[in-house]
């Protein structure tokens, strides 16, 4: 009889080594700021932001592979609470990594469309291609997306739909305004108990 096949399945078995050397060849290429490493000193007094920063993307890795905060506190040899703050530091710079990407990502795609619209251009006033034409009006409604040029849209609701909204709101209005009722109604009642009950204690006395 064959011997059952061992299956990996996160995040119940660690990551292999080759998971997280990507991270690791990244820290080795970057060099961190002190607002992205902290400042715990070696023996010879000199902070090792480097080894730090490799730690933090290590303990990222892995927390992205589903490992709790303990189990990437004994795979990296460190405190809970270390573990902890590793995985926050490394979100930062993941986040800050993002927004650069989204804004270099931005700039390439308004430039395409920057050059779009020049060479419609050129080719509608030389050719005077109706397809150039309609090309162009696309890349400036584009471009005028991604600058927030365009005004806030209206939508106008008509016929059917116009009504049922309508009838909406009016039933909508109708159940608060009972629901108004029925809560001024029981404090009254409440206010009336409380008076009869001191008064009936008020006569004991």
């Amino acid at each position: 009889m064959p011997e059952p096949v061992e299956r990996t399945v996160w995040p119940e078995k660690i990551p292999p080594p080759e998971a997280v050397q990507r991270v690791i060849d990244v820290a080795e290429a970057y060099q961190p700021s002190t607002s992205l490493a902290s400042q715990t000193r070696t023996k010879n007094g000199a902070a090792n932001n480097q080894q730090i920063l490799a730690r933090r993307l290590q303990a990222w890795e892995l927390r992205v592979y589903g490992l709790s905060f303990r189990a990437i506190a004994k795979q990296l040899g460190i405190a809970p609470t270390t573990a902890i703050n590793d995985v926050m530091k490394a979100g930062d710079l993941a986040k800050a990594y993002r927004l650069r990407l989204a804004e270099r990502l931005f700039d390439i795609d308004l430039d395409r469309t920057e050059k779009v619209i020049s060479a419609m251009s050129k080719r509608m006033r030389e050719k005077d291609d109706p397809r150039a034409a309609q090309a162009l009006v696309h890349a400036l409604e584009h471009r005028a997306k991604m600058l927030g040029h365009n005004a806030p849209e209206k939508i106008q609701h008509e016929g059917v739909f116009a009504q049922v909204i309508a009838d909406s709101r009016v039933s909508l209005d109708e159940k608060l305004e009972a629901l108004r009722q029925r809560m001024v109604g029981s404090a009254v009642v409440n206010v009336t108990l409380d008076a009869a009950q001191l008064s009936g204690d008020n006569s004991s006395t």
